[in-house]
């Protein structure tokens, strides 16, 4: 098979898209900046928006190595450690390489349906009622195949995965059977699974993370061949004459040349999704870019693994949207107690929503007040509502039997006030007062909006509906409803916060990329934030480490397939 410089297999792609009446879905495969120095920007002769830019193609000169291989990995993260590890032990000869300079930390929970683990616990869950349920969620913008996909495979994945998290007695998979009482109003499915420091306690506390078993699945990878790079950024997929991929180039450390590795099986892209791309976020959806100040993590997710494969004639899910949260403080930073349902106010005093949803829900209703920015009323009574409360999975404040009871899990009010509130101080962004009037004085400190009157009548109104047990105004489920009575009273200015985006590439039940017309890219797979098809508009927080079990599953799946072409 003869190999073709892959910009000449981009041209020719483009040029067939115009041939077969594919121009315009071939224009809406737009490009965004890259941080490369060498991007250009799109002109209307390639068929791309004007907004877009591509990197320049990659000239064989500057390559300085060349490594054959069967499998590449394009991103060493959630996705791409479960990837590049279960090729590994396919006897795949697999290279991984990341921008970044190590793995990253992470999120903590990993969504899995049928394992061990939960059979083992009993836990017993219906196809049909939680693929429904998903798609529901996704205002069925999804493609329920691949939901589907990840209920009957996520079990068989999860087992291999805790088979080599778990080998060295170091981590341990826990999973999380304590649900959320949602009323009955909506699933709330014991799925949750996180890799924990050994041995596992139940009442915690637990210091968790995903990045304890990708260290140990990594590692055990490397010993078995694994052929690891950090600061090795891809750069362009290299293609053949029937567009079928069969390896990248990649930019070496501190410009020391170019990498091209030829991948006789195929490329996974797994690079993390644009979340942090400003450009990108601002020209795919620039309504709710406009309400979102601020984006969690480290700056590295810059939409690289999309581009490329719309390179190669990729398409992206036709609806953009990210996961927001309720999280998020004024600096950029995390305050994990936002998620709590105490009282929400807008910066005026005036309570708009029933604040116990999930934390996406609560960011977008967030993001519709004034200036996208809410307060977050507690009092003194703190460790005590905190229990009543009973949040789950990553919200948890409280520990119970049956939860993980992770690192985010204070064991005493004092904990708390010492990991929590004493953070918000330190920043700027909490108010405190031993009564209303001491609040809001200190509350105009931080942003001076804030009308006593009104503050002082919504917080009268909320406490009359404590007393009744009744919320007649939002809905909110009636032990949830908690007085502000015990002061010092507490205040917390919060706005939302982007944490992943919820669309990307289109794939099949293969985990290929697929064109506009459906049919399969070979040789690129796609996993993890730079994949889409699984979400619409909102993501399902109370299926504790979803976004995360379809990256690891589908990773999975992918390196399988790969192995068997």
């Amino acid at each position: 098979m003869q190999l073709l410089d892959s910009s000449v297999s981009r041209r020719a792609f483009l040029a067939g898209a115009a041939a077969s009446g594919l121009a315009g879905a071939a224009s809406a495969m737009g490009m965004t900046v890259s941080i490369a120095d060498e991007a250009v920007t799109a002109t209307e002769t390639n068929g791309l928006p004007s907004w877009c830019t591509m990197p320049e193609p990659v000239d064989e000169s500057k390559v300085t190595e060349v490594v054959d291989v069967d499998f590449c990995v394009v991103g060493v993260g959630v996705s791409g450690v479960v990837a590049a590890a279960k090729a590994v032990d396919l006897g795949m000869k697999t290279i991984a390489i990341d921008a970044g300079p190590a793995l990253p930390t992470g999120p903590q929970w990993i969504a899995a349906v049928g394992s061990r683990k939960m059979n083992d616990a009993g836990v017993l869950l219906d196809r049909a009622e939680i693929v429904n349920d998903l798609m529901w969620y996704a205002n069925y913008r999804a493609d329920q195949k691949l939901i589907q996909l990840w209920f009957d495979r996520s079990g068989e994945m999860m087992d291999w995965y805790c088979d080599v998290a778990e080998s060295t007695g170091e981590v341990e998979i826990a999973i999380e059977t304590d649900l959320k009482d949602t009323g009955g109003k909506h699933l709330s499915p014991a799925i949750a699974h996180s890799p924990v420091e050994a041995p596992f306690k139940p009442m915690g506390p637990n210091p968790n993370g995903i990045w304890r078993a990708n260290d140990v699945i990594i590692t055990r990878a490397e010993k078995n061949g694994l052929d690891l790079r950090f600061d090795t950024r891809g750069r362009e997929l290299i293609t053949d004459e029937d567009g079928n991929v069969i390896g990248i180039y990649a930019d070496l450390p501190e410009d020391g040349g170019v990498l091209r590795i030829n991948a006789s099986k195929g490329v996974l892209l797994s690079t993390g999704g644009y979340v942090h791309n400003d450009v990108m976020r601002q020209a795919l959806n620039p309504v709710q870019e406009a309400t979102t100040s601020v984006s969690f993590g480290n700056g590295k997710y810059m939409g690289d693994g999309i581009k490329m494969a719309m390179q190669v004639g990729g398409f992206m899910s036709d609806v953009h949207w990210w996961c927001d949260s309720d999280r998020g403080l004024p600096d950029g930073s995390k305050w994990v107690p936002g998620s709590q349902p105490w009282l929400h106010t807008n910066i005026y005093g005036n309570r708009f929503c029933n604040e116990d949803g999930p934390y996406d829900y609560i960011g977008y209703a967030g993001s519709m007040q004034p200036d996208h920015k809410w307060w977050i009323f507690f009092d003194n009574n703190y460790w005590t509502q905190l229990e009543q409360n009973h949040t789950t999975i990553c919200s948890r404040s409280y520990p119970v039997l049956g939860a993980i009871n992770s690192s985010n899990v204070c064991q005493s009010a004092e904990e708390f006030a010492d990991r929590y509130i004493q953070k918000v101080r330190d920043k700027g962004f909490l108010a405190e007062g031993e009564t209303l009037e001491e609040l809001v004085e200190n509350m105009k400190v931080i942003d001076n909006r804030m009308d006593f009157d009104t503050l002082k009548a919504t917080i009268e109104r909320y406490n009359e509906l404590a007393d009744k047990g009744v919320d007649e105004d939002f809905g909110k489920i009636g032990f949830r409803l908690q007085h502000l009575n015990q002061p010092p009273y507490y205040a917390v200015l919060m706005n939302p916060a982007i944490i992943n985006n919820l669309d990307g590439i289109r794939v099949n039940n293969k985990v290929e990329a697929i064109r506009p017309d459906g049919s399969a890219i070979k040789g690129l797979y796609v996993a993890g934030n730079d994949a889409g098809g699984m979400y619409g508009m909102t993501y399902p927080w109370y299926y504790g480490g979803l976004n995360c079990g379809f990256g690891t599953t589908f990773a999975y799946i992918a390196a399988i397939n790969a192995s068997e072409r």
